[in-house]
């Protein structure tokens, strides 16, 4: 994401073109009676006490990593320095007796000792996740997500090479330890220091001097270098942040020049005062609303709808994060879909996990079978009534066909169930019915033999007493295992559990689903409480393959509300309730009074709080611009605001005025250029003002878009976009699969511009000797004797004379993609000599998305995508990026052109087979032949679907790391950055407490309000 984009949605449609509903939104009161349904009537603000005792037992997910650095200015995660000494302590949060503290520092080795306090230091450059775990003396290992630390281990601090401009060495210390750190207390000396390592590679540019200045608090102000390098040393006088920069560049011909900044934003501490995280601060300051939350968004147009059936693009998917629950939760780490990165909420225990044994015998995983015991604690709440009543397994199976059934119109991913239909119902015929049913077979029997609900083959006996009944799911979809299908019913979007009552009571119903009452429960079709009964199995044969084609078509005809009668009307069992929304405006939530803390995850990270330790109140304003927000941050009254990129500095001003704070995290979102392999040209006329020479086919050309890979300006985008004010809105990162995901993230394999020795992304490499360099990708492209030779270059083709216009569209409305496009077709016009230039045009977003629908038929040669993260799990962007007929690789028809003839011969390639060995050939080449890209592609896709299924994990990260190989050599997409989640706080917020799960949706909103805390909101 550039620093000026606006907000975006899920899934990359942004909400800047949704259309302002200007009415307001009246909730409708449900109906009233209620039927009974295993003796339970409805009740008001019930307690409960543990039942059985057993799960209220202490959490062994209790232990705690502090490592005393935080993340540097502009960087993420805390940075090291290889062999560099780094100490870490360990401590558990219960009254357990530790007899043995233990730190895996990720690199292979663990050390164990007597005392909490551990060192180790990286011998090699890398990425590493530590993790601390403590032995208590009767054995019981304790470990939680709170032990988990990521660490950056550097060669060196800051050496960056950015093509025209000069290459810079930088660094940065605080006068004592050394290192990258934002800390220091007054009467400290930080000194920052630069060299020039390289000159401008074009001819007539030299170095320009460098000057570094600093802000107020800083005894000297600035210091200009001799031209080759430049000190300067600061005596911090004040608390507060001091911006010091460091400004260079170069001079060229005519007059024209480049410039380059890097920003340290130091935070000045009281002396004695703990240095804990950045831009925090003491204070004194209090809400000035205790107990309620006022915040700020910048979402134009608000909310498509709140239905979780529906809501899938915009900023409804928040709400539904704080008044629905899902069976499970994710808790906020990054490592994979097994049962540790999951709490309960409606079940009592997750699936797969000791817990499990412990109450019921069996971990409730069979093969693909899950089953969830529903917990006795978890309640629906109606705001207009009061009244209350339990979640039954009919409420969680009429909350997934509806998600399941409208999985497939008016395409894949434009409702959330396609996550869960692919696990329960497999592909669907295309060719048949209209294609209504593809690609996920949602007939009516496929979802209703996807799940069984208190079936005794599954359901343990306890569960009918102690529990609400079970529901079991055969995630089994095309015959395949599901290792990631937690991961599903954790999604905010896709798992959420309405009332299956009070939802048909307002019109939403499920072909032959009825109800007595809004506020009551409701018993499965039949009048049976059982899947195990003949009334259930008359009830589903009683449908033929396509009685509910008018049902699921309203994915349609009420596109993209669905069913408008539950669009801004809900009721859940979460810790809030919905008081109103408007989207015009925003929305407000009040603290659910019959709401009672899950008990199988008490005590453990990310489980949901008891009520009343809370704010009692929510409201939010989702705004057209950020004007609102920061007026009522400067008068003290926000509690939380998003602030566009385009007023960063008036948010550090803020910031350094102790009037916010700074809330920052890394998302699990990517960027990237797509590029099309079959152009639709008559499409194309119709919206590309300059005139057009691209042939349809032309990117299919394997050297040309590894040409186009390797000159994308890498280090001068992040430095001139990606950064401002020393804030960091997108770092660079290499593949489909992003960084923070467990050992998934490849860092073996070579992308274009990386620089392995120093891991930083750099400009393009001129030098024609280096395999994959945009100079040597240009050599071969146009040598008729290489694998790589490009027709269309060759004599009579496209030439400095006739170049290749290549028609690069950004969105309506934002100038930094159009700068960046316009960088990116410099650097491609000179590599190429002026053969190759971009004609840069807009397009509305509206139409882009449009055209990502069908397989082929896509009038865009080059436009920019965006992917979100639905769960932690490589498949989900191998989906959307690779995989056949996917979500981008459809319009961009990667799967039909890869496997035309002359893209794909096996009998010249070879390793087109099965075999692991065929995958890592694939893999370890240094380029992938023009007529053997299918060959690659098609071995790739087929262990994709080995990767996603592999229980090992360990192994699927293996696999993973092989296919990201594959799929980069294959030069199908420029993955540009991976954004930061960006967003800041009143000062009596407590900053820690904001949502920075990564896998809540667009960075810098969807926040689960029950998290925060701070002076007066609880």
């Amino acid at each position: 994401m550039s620093a000026s984009d606006g907000r975006l949605g899920r899934r990359g449609l942004s909400t800047t073109v949704a259309v302002v509903i200007l009415v307001v939104i009246l909730v409708v009161v449900g109906g009233a009676g209620y039927i009974g349904f295993q003796s339970e009537t409805p009740s008001k603000h019930v307690s409960t006490t543990c039942s059985p005792s057993t799960a209220c037992a202490s959490s062994a997910n209790d232990v705690s990593l502090f490592v005393p650095i935080q993340p540097g200015a502009g960087q993420t995660i805390s940075n090291v320095a290889a062999n560099q000494s780094l100490p870490a302590t360990v401590t558990p949060s219960g009254s357990e007796t530790v007899k043995t503290y233990s730190i895996n520092w990720g690199d292979g080795t663990t050390t164990s000792s007597s005392s909490p306090t551990l060192t180790h230091s990286y011998s090699s450059a890398g990425l590493y996740v530590m993790e601390g775990s403590v032995t208590d003396t009767a054995g019981l290992v304790h470990t939680g997500a709170s032990g988990l630390f990521p660490i950056d281990v550097n060669l060196s601090f800051g050496s960056v090479a950015v093509g025209t401009y000069p290459s810079i060495s930088t660094s940065f210390s605080n006068g004592t330890t050394g290192g990258y750190e934002p800390w220091v207390t007054v009467g400290s000396t930080v000194t920052v220091g630069a060299s020039y390592i390289g000159s401008p590679p074009t001819p007539g540019w030299s170095n320009s001097p460098m000057t570094i200045s600093g802000g107020s608090g800083a005894a000297q102000k600035s210091n200009s270098g001799p031209g080759s390098s430049v000190t300067a040393s600061y005596s911090m006088t004040a608390t507060g942040t001091v911006n010091i920069t460091l400004t260079g560049g170069s001079s060229g011909p005519n007059g024209a020049s480049h410039s380059i900044s890097y920003t340290w934003a130091v935070y000045v501490g009281a002396a004695g005062s703990p240095l804990g995280c950045k831009y925090c601060h003491p204070s004194t300051a209090t809400s000035p609303h205790p107990n309620s939350i006022v915040a700020y968004e910048v979402a134009p147009g608000g909310a498509i709808t709140l239905d979780p059936a529906g809501d899938y693009y915009s900023v409804g998917y928040e709400v539904a994060l704080n008044i629905f629950q899902n069976l499970i939760q994710y808790n906020g780490t990054d490592v994979g879909p097994a049962y540790p990165n999951y709490v309960p909420q409606i079940a009592t225990c997750v699936p797969g996990s000791p817990q499990c044994a412990s109450l019921y015998g069996n971990t409730l995983v069979q093969g693909n079978n899950y089953t969830f015991v529903l917990a006795k604690t978890a309640k629906f709440y109606d705001p207009s009534t009061g009244n209350s009543w339990n979640v039954y397994p009919s409420d969680v199976m009429f909350s997934i066909i509806r998600q399941v059934a409208f999985a497939d119109l008016p395409a894949s991913a434009i409702y959330p169930g396609w996550m869960i239909a692919q696990a329960l119902v497999g592909s669907g015929n295309p060719n048949w019915d209209g294609g209504i049913h593809a690609p996920y077979n949602n007939t009516p029997q496929a979802i209703l033999d996807s799940m069984m609900v208190n079936d005794s083959q599954f359901c343990p006996a306890s569960a009918m007493t102690t529990g609400d009944g079970c529901i079991t799911f055969d995630a089994n979809g095309a015959g395949t295992t599901w290792p990631a299908f937690l991961s599903y019913l954790s999604n905010g979007a896709a798992g959420n559990v309405v009332p299956a009552g009070w939802y048909i009571a307002n019109g939403a119903t499920v072909p032959g689903w009825t109800t007595t009452g809004a506020d009551a429960p409701v018993e499965l079709p039949g009048g049976v409480t059982s899947t195990n009964t003949t009334a259930w199995q008359n009830y589903v044969a009683s449908w033929s393959p396509t009685s509910w084609d008018s049902y699921e078509e309203l994915a349609v005809t009420d596109y993209p509300t669905l069913e408008p009668n539950v669009a801004f009307n809900e009721v859940g069992s979460g810790p809030y309730y919905l008081v109103s929304a408007n989207p015009a405006i925003g929305y407000s939530l009040e603290a659910n009074p019959d709401f009672v803390q899950p008990q199988g995850c008490a005590g453990a990270s990310w489980c949901e709080p008891a009520y009343g330790s809370y704010a009692k109140t929510v409201t939010v304003y989702w705004e057209d611009q950020d004007t609102e927000g920061i007026e009522a941050a400067q008068a003290g009254q926000a509690d939380y605001i998003y602030v566009d990129p385009a007023d960063t500095a008036t948010m550090v001003a803020l910031i350094q005025k102790e009037d916010l704070k700074l809330v920052e995290a890394p998302s699990t979102g990517v960027n990237d250029f797509s590029y099309n392999t079959d152009i639709d040209l008559t499409a194309l006329k119709t919206y590309d003002p300059y005139p057009i020479n691209i042939q349809s086919n032309t990117l299919s050309y394997i050297g040309l878009r590894g040409f186009l890979d390797a000159a994308y300006p890498d280090a001068s985008v992040q430095a001139e976009f990606n950064q401002i004010q020393g804030i960091e809105y997108g770092f660079t990162y290499g593949g489909f699969i992003p960084e923070y995901m467990g050992s998934y993230y490849p860092t073996n394999i070579s992308w274009p511009n990386y620089d392995v020795s120093t891991g930083q992304f750099t400009n393009p490499n001129t030098d024609a000797s280096t395999v994959g360099s945009a100079a040597w990708y240009w050599t071969q492209l146009t040598s008729p004797s290489s694998p790589l030779y490009d027709p269309q270059f060759g004599t009579g083709g496209y030439s400095a004379s006739n170049p290749l216009h290549i028609p690069a569209l950004y969105d309506l409305g934002d100038p930094t993609h159009q700068s960046v496009l316009n960088l990116w077709s410099s650097e491609v016009s000179a590599l190429s000599g002026g053969a190759i230039v971009f004609d840069v045009f807009p397009v509305a977003t509206a139409l882009v998305f449009s055209e990502l629908i069908p397989d082929g038929g896509t009038p865009w040669a080059i436009y920019f995508s965006i992917w979100l993260a639905d769960y932690a799990q490589p498949y989900d962007y191998w989906a959307a990026f690779g995989a056949p007929s996917g979500t981008y690789s459809a319009p961009n028809t990667f799967y039909q052109t890869f496997t035309e003839a002359a893209n794909d011969n096996p009998s010249t390639c070879g390793h087109s087979g099965d075999g692991w060995s065929d995958l890592t050939y694939w893999a370890s080449q240094p380029y992938i032949p023009q007529d053997c890209q299918g060959v690659a592609y098609e071995v790739a896709a087929y262990w994709a679907s080995i990767a996603n299924s592999n229980l090992n994990l360990a192994q699927g990260a293996v696999q993973w790391n092989q296919i990201s190989a594959v799929y980069n050599l294959l030069n199908v997409a420029v993955d540009t950055e991976q954004l930061n989640s960006i967003a800041t706080v009143g000062p009596w917020v407590n900053p820690a407490s904001v949502d920075a799960n990564t896998l809540n949706g667009y960075p810098g909103l969807e926040i689960v309000w029950y998290e925060m805390t701070g002076n007066g909101l609880t």
